[in-house]
């Protein structure tokens, strides 16, 4: 059963009102130590785009600075793709990036939700309105052992782009040849 609008402005309500300090900053140092993360994962992904184009430092934090999440990920998946690596590497790359795309949407949702701490200390609760076709409000909880997860992969998928990067930056890996086809072709 749907809830009406005083529900749910009082379920809010409790929530801001009724955490101690001590769950709120629990549920603030989550949070902090996901986009700390998710600032490393970001500035390692603006470094395989700066090595796949030998681009100056100057240069690339141009670039970057002016590519949101996802035209990052289009186009170190292009790299990918075009690059000369092994089948193995290149699945093994894609991989990580598709897991990458899939986590923005989680932090999406943590960059441009209210949140507040679950009961219990068990974690954070965002909400999240949707409004396609019709106004729902969405609750998402993660669990404190969601963000370290959450930390954990971003870590590695640091690690895992720093390695792309060195490969693209080597003459061995480099770039398939590119030629154009006509239009309707592949």
């Amino acid at each position: 059963m749907d809830k009406t609008n005083r529900e749910l402005d009082q379920e809010l309500f409790d929530l801001i009102y009724t955490p101690t300090v001590e769950e709120q900053n629990a549920i603030y140092i989550q949070v902090g130590r996901f986009f700390q993360t998710w600032a490393t994962l970001e500035s390692v992904m603006n470094t395989v785009i700066a090595g796949a184009l030998k681009a100056k430092f100057e240069h690339w934090l141009i670039v970057t600075a002016n590519l949101g999440v996802a035209e990052k990920i289009k186009i170190i998946r292009s790299f990918i793709t075009a690059s000369s690596l092994s089948d193995a590497d290149r699945e093994s790359f894609d991989d990580a990036m598709i897991a990458i795309d899939k986590l923005s949407q989680t932090r999406n949702i943590i960059a441009h939700c209210m949140f507040f701490p679950d009961p219990g200390n068990r974690g954070t609760i965002f909400y999240n309105v949707k409004a396609d076709k019709k106004l729902k409000q969405v609750e998402k909880r993660i669990s404190k052992e969601e963000f370290e997860k959450m930390e954990s992969d971003m870590l590695s998928y640091s690690v895992k782009l720093n390695d792309l990067r060195d490969q693209l930056m080597t003459t061995q890996a480099g770039f398939q040849p590119f030629t154009y086809h006509e239009q309707g072709q592949e």
